[in-house]
């Protein structure tokens, strides 16, 4: 499907055109937006012939890439953006592919990109745009999709304050959650640190179509990709070191399940020794003869049995703080907080209709 937002005089025209119908769509416009929801072979090829996009731009459309880059074609702009995306339960990355120049912006993506959609809606229910253009659409774009991802990083860090508290009491759960989190923030790295180098490179002087303004702009994003790619570094750290002070948990409880044993062995070891003693088969044992030798001996192993138990509460071998029950929990990692990021960042989009040169708060 095919979305076309033209705009003439500050005035925004929004439709859905065939591919026959784009190009009498967009004649005469000031500038445009079009955004395609696929990257089958003949739309895509169709429409770089109609806007002579470059051809090595295209061939990056049709094929998955695996880093975000910008590339400087003289008239107009590639860029290749990753944001974060869920697929069965686990995180992964959703490619924004697209052409941006003086007049137009044309984004290519395979599956719904949040930021896209949420500066879309926004677009629908403004009148009349002051002095927005496609460098500052695109400026919000992106800006949306690296504000999902440091709130992906805020609540990963609270979760990471949550495993660092049940790793303390040996939750066996925590490694599964650990491994979880580090996978998770390994891949969104991976492609947010050559985000931001994307994002750096659309501030060069001399990308076309990106005048100052969004360079202002997008400095702003470049902090946020900044921020990101340091917080998960940072993450990764904390979670290596929940893991270990789990493990040093579990070996604390190990040796407190051995301390235990021990003990009762020591107070077994004496009362195996008496009732070894007087059940030696041997006729002259005195003890034998006398009528009160059974509870003498009964209560002479519990005096035994009294006087270890308090020695050894006193040496602090017995008690101590117990660990909790814990269920276990399959971890899902960032997966489960893909709910905090599915309200449309308001604040990034206002500004694309209301005041382009407002800065960020």
């Amino acid at each position: 499907m095919l979305r076309l937002m033209t705009v003439l005089n500050g005035m925004p025209h929004f439709s859905e055109p065939s591919i026959l119908d784009l190009e009498d769509q967009v004649r005469g416009a000031d500038w445009f937006w079009l955004d395609v929801d696929s990257v089958d072979y003949e739309p895509v090829e169709e429409i770089g012939r109609l806007f002579a996009l470059n051809r090595i731009g295209l061939d990056d459309v049709h094929a998955v890439t695996e880093f975000p880059k910008a590339d400087n074609y003289d008239d107009h702009v590639f860029f290749s953006s990753h944001s974060p995306a869920i697929a069965d339960d686990r995180v992964t990355t959703a490619e924004l592919d697209g052409f941006l120049s003086d007049g137009y912006l044309i984004t290519f993506h395979r599956t719904p990109i949040p930021g896209v959609e949420w500066t879309y809606e926004r677009l629908l229910q403004a009148d009349a745009f002051s002095a927005l253009r496609p460098d500052m659409l695109l400026a919000g774009i992106l800006e949306a999709a690296i504000r999902r991802s440091l709130q992906l990083v805020d609540g990963l860090e609270t979760q990471i304050g949550d495993l660092e508290s049940r790793s303390v009491v040996g939750d066996p759960s925590v490694v599964g959650l650990v491994q979880a989190f580090r996978r998770d923030a390994i891949i969104l790295r991976r492609v947010l640190a050559p985000e931001r180098d994307m994002v750096r490179s659309l501030m060069h002087e001399g990308m076309p179509g990106v005048d100052e303004r969004t360079r202002r702009r997008l400095d702003s994003v470049y902090d946020d990709c900044y921020r990101v790619v340091e917080s998960l570094d940072m993450a990764r750290a904390l979670l290596a070191s929940v893991l270990e002070t789990y493990r040093g948990a579990v070996a604390e409880r190990t040796n407190e399940v051995m301390k235990v044993l021990t003990v009762f062995t020591v107070i077994i070891l004496p009362l195996s020794l008496l009732a070894g003693i007087y059940g030696m088969n041997f006729s002259n044992m005195p003890e034998l003869q006398w009528p009160w030798a059974y509870f003498a001996l009964l209560a002479v192993m519990l005096t035994v049995v009294l006087g270890l138990w308090v020695y050894f509460s006193k040496r602090g071998f017995i008690g101590g703080p117990r660990l909790p029950r814990v269920d276990r929990v399959v971890g899902r990692g960032l997966a489960g907080l893909f709910h905090l990021t599915t309200t449309p960042v308001r604040e990034v989009v206002q500004w694309l209709v209301d005041d382009p040169d407002r800065k960020k708060p």
